[in-house]
Parts: C-alpha cells; sequence; structure tokens
C-alpha cells in the first residue's frame, strides 16, 4: 500500500521588501506531496526550488561585505565620479547622511584603488595620524594605519600590493602589505581637534601608484559638496547582479568554493553572464527579502554570546569580528553578516582591547523595556561621569531602515564630549531623544522622527582602563514616564 505525505513549505513572503519593516507573516505557497517517501512528479521541481531557496537565503548572508562594498564601489564611481586614488572628504552632516552608521562627529577621507587597473599603490601616512585602514572587498582589513598601524603613528610608506602582484625589490623602507583582492578601500579619519593640525595631516596623506613613484602625482582631495551616495548594499534583485559582477572581477577565495557551487543552479557563476530565467529571478528575488530579514535580526537581536556587554544590558557589541574574520575552528559567518549589513569596514584599532588606542562600539536596539527604539516616544539615556575615553566620547542616533545618520531636520545626530552640552552637577549627562525636546534640555536632545523606529551607537575614542575592568558600565537607553 502507497503512502501518501503532503509537506507545506514556508517559501513565501507576502508584504516585505528589501529594507521595509515587515507588515505581514510567512504564508504558504508550495506544498510538496511524497509518494512511499519519494516526491510525486508535480512536486520534484518544488523541491529543487526550496534547496535553491535557501541556498540563496544563505549566500546573501555570505555576500554582505562583498556585496556592501561593491555598492560603495558603484556609488564612489557614477555618484561621486571618483577616480582611483580620489581621497573623498566627508566633512558635512550632509556628507556623512549617507554614510552607514557613520561617526557625525570627526572628518572621514576616503578612496577606492583597482590594484589590477594601478598595479601597486604607494600610501604615505604622516606621523601623528590617529586611525585609518584598508579594507579588501570582503571588509577584511590588510593593515591599519595611524597609532593602531605597523608603525604606531610614526608615519612611512606603505606599499598595497594585489593578488597575482610581487613587490618590485627596490622598495626599501617601504611596509609592504598584501591584499588579497583587487579593490581596496583606504579610510582615514582626522581625530585631531586643531584644525590647522588636522589640515597639515590632511595634506601629508598622499597615494599613488608605485609606477609614478620616482615623480609622484599630488593626490586629489575631492569635497562630497552634497552630492548623494550610498554605501549599503544593493537591494532586492540588484544585489545578485553585483553578487555576478564582483565575483567575475575578483579572483576566487579557498574559502568560497562551495558557495560558489550552490550559485551556479542560480545562475551566478565566475566566467559568465548572470541571465536567469524567470524561475531562477523568481527564487532570488524571494532569498533577497528574507536574507536581509536574517541580517537584520542577527544584528538587531543578537544571540552571539561574544556580542554581550554586560549580563543584563540592552546595549551590545555591534562589531564581534576581527580583521581577518576567522575563528578559531569556523570562520566567523554571522558575526561578519551582522556587522556589515549595519556597519562597513573592520580594523585592528575599531577592536583593540589595548587601553587608550582605538574605539569601542556600542548599539542599542530596544529600550529598558525591551521594545523597539520608536520615534514616537522620550527617551534619556544617562551616562555616568568620568567616561572612560582618552580622546572622545558620543552618542549618535540611526535610522532602522537605512543605517544612515538619522535625517530629523535639525542637521545633527548625535550629542557627546565634543557638543555643546550640559553636565548634571554629579558630572553625569543626560541625553535626551525624542520628537520634541524637553524645557531646558535643547543642547543635550536629538530629535527623533515619529513613525520611525531608530538604534544608538555608543563609541569611546581611545578607551582607558575603567572600561575595560567594568568599574565604569553605561546604563540602558530608557523611556521616560
Amino acid at each position: 500500500m502507497k503512502r501518501m505525505i503532503t509537506i507545506s513549505l514556508l517559501a513565501g513572503l507576502v508584504g516585505l521588501t528589501a529594507c521595509s519593516t515587515p507588515k505581514s507573516e510567512y504564508s504558504v505557497i508550495d506544498t510538496i506531496t511524497l509518494e512511499d517517501g519519494l516526491p510525486t512528479n508535480d512536486s520534484i521541481q518544488k523541491v529543487y526550488d526550496e534547496i535553491d531557496f535557501q541556498r540563496a537565503c544563505q549566500a546573501y548572508i555570505w555576500g554582505l561585505p562583498m556585496m556592501a562594498t561593491d555598492g560603495f564601489v558603484q556609488s564612489f564611481k557614477k555618484d561621486l565620479n571618483g577616480q582611483w586614488g580620489d581621497l573623498m572628504w566627508v566633512k558635512t552632516f550632509e556628507d556623512r547622511s549617507y554614510g552607514i552608521t557613520a561617526n557625525a562627529t570627526t572628518d572621514y577621507f576616503f578612496t577606492w584603488v583597482n590594484l589590477q587597473d594601478t598595479g601597486p599603490i604607494v600610501i604615505d601616512v604622516p606621523a601623528g595620524l590617529t586611525a585609518g585602514f584598508i579594507s579588501d572587498i570582503w571588509q577584511r582589513c590588510p593593515a591599519d594605519l595611524g597609532v593602531p598601524g605597523l608603525n604606531k603613528g610614526k608615519g612611512g610608506k606603505h606599499l598595497l600590493v594585489g593578488p597575482g602582484q610581487e613587490a618590485p625589490q627596490n622598495t626599501e623602507g617601504y611596509r609592504i602589505i598584501k591584499t588579497e583582492t583587487t579593490h581596496n578601500l583606504i579610510l582615514t579619519r582626522i581625530i585631531e581637534p586643531n584644525p590647522k593640525k588636522a589640515m597639515e595631516l590632511r595634506e601629508a596623506f598622499q597615494i599613488y601608484p608605485l609606477a609614478k613613484a620616482n615623480n609622484p602625482p599630488k593626490t586629489k582631495i575631492v569635497e562630497i559638496g552634497g552630492r548623494v551616495w550610498k554605501t549599503t548594499q544593493p537591494e532586492g534583485f540588484g544585489y545578485w547582479e553585483g553578487m555576478s559582477r564582483m565575483i567575475n572581477s575578483e579572483p576566487v577565495g579557498e574559502r568560497d568554493r562551495l558557495i560558489y557551487a550552490t550559485l551556479q543552479p542560480l545562475g551566478i557563476e565566475k566566467g559568465k553572464p548572470f541571465n536567469p530565467d524567470a524561475r531562477q529571478r523568481k527564487v532570488l528575488e524571494k532569498a533577497a527579502v528574507m536574507g536581509e530579514l536574517m541580517a537584520k535580526t542577527t544584528g538587531f537581536i543578537t544571540r552571539l554570546e561574544s556580542a554581550e556587554y554586560v549580563k543584563g544590558s540592552m546595549w551590545d557589541y555591534p562589531l564581534v569580528v576581527g580583521p581577518t574574520q576567522r575563528g578559531e575552528n569556523y570562520d566567523l559567518l554571522d558575526e561578519r553578516a551582522a556587522w556589515t549589513y549595519e556597519a562597513l569596514g573592520i580594523s585592528r584599532g575599531m577592536t583593540s582591547r589595548s587601553v587608550g588606542v582605538g574605539s569601542v562600539y556600542h548599539g542599542q536596539y530596544r529600550s529598558r523595556d525591551g521594545k523597539w527604539l520608536d520615534g514616537s516616544q522620550a527617551y534619556v539615556l544617562r551616562v555616568p561621569k568620568n567616561v572612560p575615553a582618552k580622546n572622545f566620547w558620543t552618542v549618535t542616533v540611526y535610522d532602522n531602515k537605512t543605517r544612515y545618520l538619522i535625517q530629523n531636520g535639525t542637521g545633527y545626530a548625535d550629542r557627546g564630549s565634543r557638543s555643546d552640552i550640559v553636565t548634571n552637577e554629579d558630572g553625569s549627562v543626560d541625553i535626551h531623544f525624542g520628537p520634541v525636546a524637553p524645557s531646558g534640555k535643547e543642547k543635550n536632545w536629538i530629535k527623533t522622527n515619529p513613525g520611525e523606529p531608530w538604534f544608538a551607537y555608543f563609541r569611546l575614542y581611545g578607551p582607558l582602563q575603567p572600561y575595560f575592568d567594568r568599574s565604569w558600565v553605561l546604563p540602558d537607553i530608557e523611556k521616560v514616564k
């Protein structure tokens, strides 16, 4: 006697779009029928669709560091008209508004290089540069620059060498840095508060091809000038178009070969054009939605033990993956996906646990009562006195959907020790969040937008010993009663 079984697959997503808040639940759209434990003829393709859907969801998670890089590279070229080696100057609130979870306090300088086009690149770092790093397309960090870097802030020439390239013999005095990808981001932050010294550092930072080292051209500094740019991954089907493009422009990493195999049935294969049929396109579009929801959940409501700040705190560490992205026995897949969905770049300075060096980041997405931070409600964060930061501290508000600085009409999205804020009599500082400033607290207020969820980052630059030994602990953001 034949035994018939039906299995419902949760393969359909209703009411979900990329970078949107879900407004409905899963809906069952496919039913697989088994006969004696085997799929019937009309269910075989449904099984393959489910295989491809599940694999595509995981490929989305796997590809996040690369795809945020792709979005950034494409915007650098198209929106900013950037040429390889041009140093883009991010200095205004409007400029920063398109940098994913950008620091809203200090200037950024960044450029992209394509080592396949230029050959090895010289990076001449001035003494006194506080922070900077190089990031490959996977957001691994071949090297830090500045104080956390190889020369510990003393300056010097570095030579960035790409895959398949060799450093020439006549490079004595250079720090040789090897990268595994052809596209690389070079980023610096000028934390120096003295405007004159900051300008000197800015002008002394030079980037040029080694082939032009005998007569190096002066690095071109380009102001963003209010132009709209992008540092997030492409949305929807564009995610997979970008993935095909990047796979075809970069060498294959040994660690990624199995993922490449799962992408072939979906039409993404190195050395071949991306022309998916209707079935493949449908699967990929669904997987882009589910993949993003997985990444957002992994980051915003983390289950990673390594993300815990102190027991019971709503603050966590959004950055729990190091520059190599490798653990003792496995690569840190969820850790890097959680971070690269909401931020960009992983450097040694950003993950340093050395007193007075680098920076530390905390993220809070829900208030003390466990509910999402709501733009229509009022909240307060009491920052205890004697914040253990050698350089400065700041709390910054971001839009939950875009992960960019909140656009609230005030021209700022952060408050901190470099802001004109009011300190309490006991030395603590109250930071207020909400659509309306509490009376007399305007200097300590960050405006939020009704109907828009948000999250906050708390940063310490140059964290000191009381931070590491937890004799100083940051309380949660709480809803005002």
